[in-house]
């Protein structure tokens, strides 16, 4: 609903009658549409995490592995999730869309960042700098993010994935072609 009407214009009434629930029933569970969008929010960072967790905590993929597999769950966009990441990328949404990119790295970098120590005790990273890497990767990964809610030639956004994939392999130390960056966008069945 906030992404059909836009935040400012969806109103408490709006959102009772969406979901076919008394005004009453709605302010027992929140106190205001923002309370609404947070929890949107909150409950898609706790299922990502709970999925970074998951690869992270697999003792039977390696370093490499688990890099690409969270690259792959960060570019794989349900058709919600498309929705969600153009609306926090609206001009009007940018505060919000801050809030989301500074919890976003707050959860994400110190996860990434293991794996990065992992790839580099397994040989098969080769960074001075594991955190530092980490931080200026997600930096790039947020602007991918950020450009492909904006941008709908194709073309371009693939130029976009290569040139990154090309710069993780370098900043890593690894050869090309063993990492994949690729924009899943699917319909949920």
């Amino acid at each position: 609903m906030f992404i059909e009407k836009g935040y400012d214009q969806t109103t408490v009434s709006d959102i009772v009658k969406n979901i076919g629930v008394a005004q009453g029933t709605f302010y027992y569970y929140f106190n205001s549409k923002e309370d609404v969008l947070n929890e949107v929010i909150e409950r898609y960072f706790r299922n990502f995490e709970s999925m970074v967790d998951k690869i992270c905590g697999d003792d039977e993929l390696n370093a490499q592995q688990k890099l690409q597999m969270i690259i792959d769950l960060s570019f794989d966009f349900p058709k919600g999730k498309q929705k969600m990441v153009q609306f926090l990328h609206y001009e009007k949404n940018i505060l919000i869309h801050q809030r989301y990119s500074s919890q976003i790295n707050a959860l994400i970098i110190p996860k990434v960042g293991q794996v990065l120590e992992q790839g580099i005790s397994e040989g098969l990273f080769r960074t001075g700098y594991p955190r530092e890497t980490t931080e200026l990767l997600l930096v790039m990964f947020g602007y991918l993010h950020d450009s492909m809610s904006l941008l709908e030639n194709t073309e371009e956004i693939n130029r976009k994935l290569l040139a990154a994939k090309e710069i993780v392999e370098k900043v890593l130390g690894v050869k090309t072609g063993t990492f994949k960056l690729s924009v899943k966008c699917r319909d949920l069945i």
